[in-house]
C-alpha cells in the first residue's frame, strides 16, 4: 500500500476511534432507549437503498405517543468515505435516554467515485424532508428537528441548516467540523486533502468555486439556526481556526453560536472529563431549541 493510501486508512481508524464514544460515559447500553428500529430505507438514487436507524426515547417510545418528540438527524464522520449509522449509537442511545427520538442515517460515501459533491448534502437532505413526512409514524414534531455530527458528519449537519431557508433543522451541534474547504488540509500524517478532493471530485486548482460553494462558511447568513461548535485546539486535521472563523461569521450574520474548545483535544473529545462537559453542553443546547421551556418530556401515561 502507498504511502498516500495508508495515510488515508489510517486517517479513518483515528477518526472512528476518536469519535464513537463520546455519549458512552452517562450511558446503560440500550436500555436508555425504549425501541430501535434499523435498517429504514430513506431513499436510494441509482445504487444502494439510503438507510436509517430510529432510536425512541423511554418517555413514549414507539407505542405511547401521547405527545409528539423532539427530533435529532445523527450523521456520522469517516472523511466522506467510510464510516456508517452504527458509528453514532451511542450518541444516540445517550440522546434517546434524554428525551430525543434519534435517527442516525447514512449516505452515499465516495469509497464508489461516482458519490461526489453534492451527493452527500442531497443525501442528508432526503433523509430530513423524509422524517418530517413521516413524522406521525415514528411520533416526533416536525417542527422540532435538530442535528449532530461529528467530522465530515458536522459539515453535513451545517448545511442541513443552511441553503434550504425555513426548510432546514432548528439548530445543529458541529464537532469538529470542516466548514471552509477552500483552504489546504495536510497531507500527512491524514492525507486529508484527498479526502476533501475525492469529495468534490475536482483539485482545488480545477475547480476553486465548487470548493468555495462546497464551504458551510460560505453560506452563513441571518436565517442560520443556532449552533453549537465544539473544537479541539489541538486539531492537526481541522484547525482550531476553522471552528473560531466560522463562530465569527455567524456571529456578525446575527445567528446564535456557541463556541466550546478543548484546550488538551485533538480531532474529536476522548477524554473522560471532556467527553462529559461535551455530553451536558450538547444535552442542555438541544433542549434550549429543541424542547418548550428546555425540558425533558414528562413519562408517557401507562
Amino acid at each position: 500500500m502507498s504511502r498516500r493510501k495508508l495515510s488515508s486508512a489510517a486517517a479513518t481508524v483515528l477518526l472512528a476511534l476518536s469519535m464513537g464514544a463520546i455519549f458512552a460515559v452517562s450511558g446503560q447500553g440500550e436500555g436508555l432507549a425504549r425501541h430501535i428500529e434499523r435498517g429504514i430505507p430513506y431513499g436510494e438514487d441509482g445504487g444502494p437503498r439510503l438507510l436509517l436507524d430510529v432510536y425512541y426515547p423511554r418517555t413514549g417510545g414507539v407505542r405511547a405517543r401521547s405527545e409528539r418528540k423532539p427530533a435529532i438527524i445523527l450523521i456520522h464522520g469517516g472523511g466522506w468515505e467510510r464510516g456508517s449509522k452504527e458509528g453514532m449509537a451511542q450518541y444516540a442511545l445517550a440522546l434517546a435516554g434524554r428525551g430525543f427520538t434519534c435517527f442516525a442515517v447514512n449516505y452515499r460515501l465516495t469509497a464508489d467515485p461516482r458519490n461526489v459533491y453534492p451527493a452527500q448534502i442531497d443525501d442528508v437532505r432526503r433523509a430530513l424532508r423524509w422524517i418530517r413526512a413521516n413524522a406521525a409514524r415514528f411520533g416526533v414534531d416536525p417542527g422540532r428537528i435538530g442535528a449532530l455530527g461529528e467530522s465530515a458528519g458536522a459539515y453535513l449537519a451545517a448545511f442541513l441548516g443552511m441553503g434550504e431557508g425555513a426548510g432546514g433543522v432548528r439548530c445543529v451541534v458541529d464537532i469538529s467540523g470542516p466548514m471552509d474547504l477552500t483552504v489546504r488540509y495536510p497531507d500527512f500524517p491524514y492525507n486529508a486533502e484527498n479526502m476533501v478532493e475525492k469529495m468534490l471530485g475536482a483539485s482545488r486548482e480545477e475547480s476553486p468555486e465548487r470548493y468555495r460553494d462546497a464551504s458551510p462558511i460560505f453560506h452563513v447568513n441571518p436565517k442560520a439556526p443556532p449552533f453549537l461548535i465544539v473544537h479541539g485546539a489541538g486539531d492537526r486535521l481541522v484547525r482550531e481556526e476553522q471552528a473560531r472563523r466560522f463562530y465569527t461569521a455567524l456571529k456578525e450574520a446575527g445567528v446564535e453560536a456557541e463556541l466550546l474548545v478543548f484546550r488538551d483535544e485533538a480531532h474529536g473529545v476522548r477524554k473522560f472529563r471532556n467527553r462529559n462537559i461535551l455530553e451536558r453542553s450538547a444535552v442542555r443546547f438541544l433542549r434550549k431549541h429543541l424542547m418548550p421551556g428546555g425540558k425533558t418530556p414528562g413519562p408517557a401515561p401507562k
